[in-house]
Parts: C-alpha cells; sequence; structure tokens
C-alpha cells in the first residue's frame, strides 16, 4: 500500500462495524478499513463492549489516506472531526438508503401516511440514481417531491403525507450528509466467526485474521465464463423482486498452504525459544464477561422468583395463569 500510495496520491478507505450478535447482546464488535481501489481489508479492530480505552487507529504518514466512508454514527463522525480533520469524512450510501427506507416505513404505518406506502421502494432506489450523478446529487434528490406532486400528482401537497415526506427529504442533517457518499467484507466473516457461537477473544481475533486473508485473496475473482457470463436469478427478501445476481468463478484457498507452511518453518527455527515470552504475541487483556457485576450464585438468583398460580373462568370455561414475581429487598420488605 506505501508503493502504491506513491503512485496514487490519495488513498480512499471505506470503513464499517460488524457485531458479533443481533440485538442488544453483542461482545465483540469487528471494525474492518476497505482500500475502495482493490476492495481488500487493509486494517481491521477488534473491541470488547466492556473495554472503554480500545486505542485508536493511526494512520501512517507515509500513506496518503484522503477519504475515509463510513457509515452516520455520531461516535465516528466526532472521531473524525477531533482525530483526524486532515482527512475527508464520506458516507456510505447503503446505510443512508437503509435509514431512509425505514424511517418512511414507521412514518407510513400512520393512517393519514398510508399514501407512501407504495413510494418507499422507489424512494430508495432514487436515492441510489442520485447518488451517481455527484455533480447535480442535491437537486435530483429534491426533484423527488416534484415528481410525485406536481408532474404525476400521485400524492397532494397539502396532505398530511406529502409533508411528512417533505419534512424528511429536505431534512439538513440529511442534505448534509448526502454530499459526501459511497458504498461499503462482513459476510464472509460469518463463515469464519458465526453469530450464534460464542468465542473467546483470541479466537475471534484468530478467525478474523482468517477472513481477511480468505477476502483479499479473491476479492478480485473475474465472473464466470462458458460463452457468456453467468448469471444466477434470485429473490431477495428485502427487495421482493426476481434480479440477477452475477456467477463468479471458485474461489481459492491458496493462503491455508501459506499460513501452514509459515507454521511450520518458524516451529523449525532453533532461534525461537517458545518458553520465551517475548516470542509470543501480546493479546490485549480483557475481560471474560462483558457483565459490570459480580455473577451471583444459582440458588440465589432463583430464590428471588416466585411462582403464583391461580383460575380464572369465563363463560363456564377455566384457565390456569402462572405469573412469576420479582422480589427486591426495599427496607425490610419486599416491593
Amino acid at each position: 500500500l506505501k508503493a502504491e500510495s506513491t503512485e496514487r496520491k490519495e488513498i480512499h478507505l471505506s470503513g464499517d462495524g460488524r457485531s458479533d450478535s443481533p440485538g442488544y447482546s453483542a461482545k465483540y464488535t469487528t471494525y474492518s478499513l476497505m482500500d475502495d481501489i482493490t476492495d481488500q481489508v487493509l486494517h481491521f479492530e477488534l473491541v470488547q463492549v466492556c473495554v472503554h480505552d480500545n486505542g485508536e487507529i493511526c494512520f501512517d504518514d507515509n500513506i496518503g489516506v484522503s477519504v475515509v466512508t463510513t457509515d452516520r454514527s455520531p461516535s465516528i463522525r466526532k472521531i473524525m472531526q477531533v482525530d483526524y480533520q486532515n482527512i475527508h469524512q464520506g458516507f456510505d450510501v447503503w446505510h443512508v438508503a437503509k435509514g431512509i427506507i425505514k424511517k418512511l416505513a414507521s412514518l407510513s404505518r400512520y393512517k393519514d401516511n398510508r399514501a407512501l406506502q407504495p413510494w418507499i421502494k422507489s424512494i430508495g432506489n432514487h436515492l441510489w440514481f442520485t447518488c451517481s450523478s455527484c455533480g447535480e446529487l442535491i437537486k435530483r434528490w429534491k426533484s423527488l417531491l416534484q415528481h410525485i406532486s406536481k408532474k404525476k400528482k400521485w400524492i397532494d401537497q397539502a396532505s398530511r403525507a406529502f409533508i411528512t415526506l417533505e419534512n424528511l427529504v429536505l431534512d439538513e442533517g440529511l442534505l448534509k450528509d448526502l454530499r459526501q457518499m459511497l458504498e461499503v467484507f462482513h459476510s464472509l466473516l460469518l463463515k469464519y466467526c458465526p453469530k450464534r457461537i460464542h468465542f473467546q477473544y483470541t479466537s475471534v481475533l484468530a478467525r478474523t485474521q482468517l477472513a481477511v486473508l480468505d477476502h483479499n485473496e479473491n476479492v478480485q475473482r473475474q465472473q464466470a465464463r462458458t460463452k457468456t457470463a453467468k448469471f444466477n436469478v434470485v429473490f431477495p427478501k428485502h427487495s421482493k423482486q426476481w434480479v440477477a445476481r452475477k456467477l463468479y468463478e471458485a474461489p481459492t484457498q491458496n493462503f491455508r498452504e501459506e499460513l501452514v507452511r509459515h507454521v511450520l518453518q518458524r516451529r523449525m527455527d532453533s532461534s525461537i525459544i517458545y518458553k520465551d515470552s517475548s516470542s509470543h504475541l501480546e493479546i490485549q487483556p480483557v475481560p471474560k464477561n462483558i457483565a459490570q457485576q459480580t455473577k451471583p450464585s444459582k440458588e440465589d438468583t432463583v430464590s428471588k422468583y416466585s411462582q403464583i398460580s391461580f383460575l380464572l373462568t369465563d363463560n363456564g370455561v377455566s384457565y390456569l395463569y402462572k405469573v412469576m414475581v420479582i422480589h427486591s429487598t426495599f427496607h425490610g420488605g419486599f416491593l
């Protein structure tokens, strides 16, 4: 990358985060940075959620990173604004479009906004179209309102649905972010580090490194061909439409053979003393548990619960209800 940076002058990176499990139970977060030209993962950070002092990514002075594309996370914005003022931050189109579609889906549930429902997918597609024409991006995005109300008159300008859409389209924060966009590896990581299985920190780190090696070796695969290019027709759940998807050449796993060869060479190296700690990789110490409190005994936890059963009769039919009650001590009594 250092050699390429002297020729390219500017390096554009895309960053994205991936949590190890869905919802609020995530223990680890992997944040990866990818080169926009080669699509190779150049760097990743593995963070455990309860560890606050995780350091920061230091960009090498010899590598001219000029643009970093991320999602619209406020914490990432602050880091870029405070620590990396000389690097321009852009925003990922996919994340912005996903956010807009989610907002529209939520707003369109209200009775006065139901006229928006048939337009949600088209509005998302329009955002992708506007981002492909940087010179007139804002103008084309705003033209959405003209198209829906004045030219086609599908939604009345005086309606609550149109006012709701107008407030979303003309949101100052969104318009500001639309001026800095691009699209951004974490699906392959599921092969090495499934979200539904718990791994220790060192295991997640090693598995992520394997995923990076696999990705970087196969990212430039060409589309498979016979006499013509090969495609597959799929029906994605999110779009609910049949679409053509490119079929690529089979991935290679040459990095595994090279990795085993390096391991054997290191093991046969007489200069490396394995009992010497200096020959080992230093891993950041992290707590085994992300809970902020000491785990109580199972007996104490179960004793705080009691089950109350009672019968209710409705139209001659009796129903047995069981309710779990949590007891909490307060001034010597129970709540």
